[in-house]
């Protein structure tokens, strides 16, 4: 009961109401309705069935509640149209590794979440499931090949004169445009302004984004973007203005407001992993690539002040202009890499360097975990602002980036998340910076 009970909070924790009869059924109260009303309530839009061996065994031979709740469950799997009210979560597997499943399960896909090692991505599966997101985007429908069109002549063989001479397609298509490289030869002496955009187009999107590795590698401390603290790995964030929020989202990211970070810092190329925390915090953790969960802001604090006894370097959290100015990179699209959402880091517990980086080399800013940031929450003025460090007062924190379980709206740039120091679910990690004069 306890290991349903954890489950149950992890899911409250990510915004799922869940109904459990622990928390909801009172003295008087009639189980038996209380159960046919969890499987036939419209309200009740998903039903989880916890499945060990004993439940199993009960169920098979309609012992007890669980025999009942068979009889409820089993006309409403096999005789409505829809049942994707209704999955299996196996815990368990019997000797031979064959899941503890009832009989009127077995042939229907289910989550296995019987091994503690992959509960984080197993987790995540059950998430995507209880709000019907597809943990696999499916691409758009691509344009016919124009040879297979009869209003269009067959595509010629030889190379035109815009096509790579050795791949025969257009140069629009290489993974290093003519715009890119033009971009590269850009006056250094460029203000730093140019970092906040006013155009749209792509090509100068892409402009954008080669200025702003220009003004790292331009900035750097002695010409070195990347250095290590304690084996954690640091690159170079230069300072610069960007518009911060977005107009288009929530409204808790208006409005849009000119940002300028006066001094560059370090930023960690990865969100803290398992290996790192317990370099630092002592343990004995598994998959030790994978980033760090179960973070509360104060237990940042704690690995942040036992760190800095070890190092020269003073590190810290990131304030929430820094985190999202790092996360842009440059950009102005509604994540780091541009408009689409189909290179998210959605699935959970991954190690934390497969995964493309941006312009500035950082890895997994949109999902993963979600990373605290130093700041109390703060709401936005059109106020331009230096260096700001969110709000005076206040009981919450500010996370940023989403998480492998958050819709893709919520892994944006500018999108916001706010908690207590002392909230600690699955999802929620973070990412180490420090100032250049520490």
């Amino acid at each position: 009961m306890e290991w349903v009970l954890s489950l149950a909070t992890d899911l409250v924790n990510n915004s799922v109401d869940v109904k459990l009869d622990r928390w909801d059924l009172k003295p008087g109260n009639d189980v038996d309705a209380y159960m046919e009303q969890m499987v036939t309530e419209p309200d009740i839009k998903k039903v989880i069935m916890i499945c060990d061996h004993l439940y199993a065994e009960k169920a098979d031979g309609r012992k007890g509640g669980v025999g009942t709740e068979t009889q409820i469950i089993t006309p409403n799997i096999y005789e409505k149209e829809d049942q994707s009210k209704f999955v299996a979560v196996l815990t368990e597997r019997d000797g031979d590794g064959k899941p503890c499943l009832p009989a009127y399960c077995r042939g229907r896909l289910f989550i296995d979440m019987s091994d503690p090692e992959l509960y984080p991505s197993s987790f995540a599966e059950l998430l995507h499931w209880i709000f019907d997101v597809p943990p696999h985007a499916k691409p758009a429908l691509g344009t016919k090949p124009s040879f297979l069109r009869d209003s269009e002549e067959a595509p010629s063989l030889e190379p035109s004169a815009k096509a790579d001479p050795i791949l025969g397609v257009d140069i629009k298509d290489s993974p290093t445009p003519k715009s890119i490289q033009s971009a590269l030869g850009a006056s250094k002496s460029e203000p730093l302004s140019s970092l906040d955009p006013e155009e749209t187009s792509t090509e100068d999107e892409e402009k954008r984004i080669a200025r702003a590795k220009e003004l790292q590698r331009t900035t750097a401390p002695d010409a070195q973007i990347a250095r290590e603290i304690y084996s954690i790995e640091f690159v170079w964030i230069p300072p610069g203005s960007f518009t911060m929020g977005s107009n288009d989202g929530r409204s808790d990211e208006k409005p849009t407001h000119r940002v300028t970070i006066s001094k560059g810092f370090w930023m960690g190329k990865y969100a803290v992993t398992r290996g790192e925390w317990q370099s630092v915090m002592g343990g004995n953790l598994s998959h030790r690539n994978s980033p760090m969960g179960h973070i509360s802001w104060e237990d940042c604090q704690a690995f942040i002040k036992k760190l800095n006894r070890r190092v020269r370097w003073k590190c810290r959290l990131p304030t929430e202009a820094e985190w999202e100015y790092a996360c842009r990179a440059g950009s102005s699209t509604p994540y780091g890499f541009g408009y689409s959402h189909s290179r998210l880091s959605l699935h959970a517990g991954h190690s934390s360097y497969i995964w493309r980086h941006n312009a500035w080399g950082l890895y997994d800013m949109h999902g993963n975990v979600s990373e605290w940031c130093s700041d109390r929450y703060r709401e936005y003025t059109n106020a331009s602002v230096t260096d700001p460090k969110g709000a005076v007062t206040g009981s919450s924190r500010v996370l940023r980036g989403g998480a492998w379980c958050s819709n893709p709206e919520h892994c944006r740039s500018a999108s916001r998340a706010r908690a207590t120091p002392a909230d600690s679910p699955i999802n929620f990690g973070f990412r180490l910076c420090c100032s250049s004069d520490e």
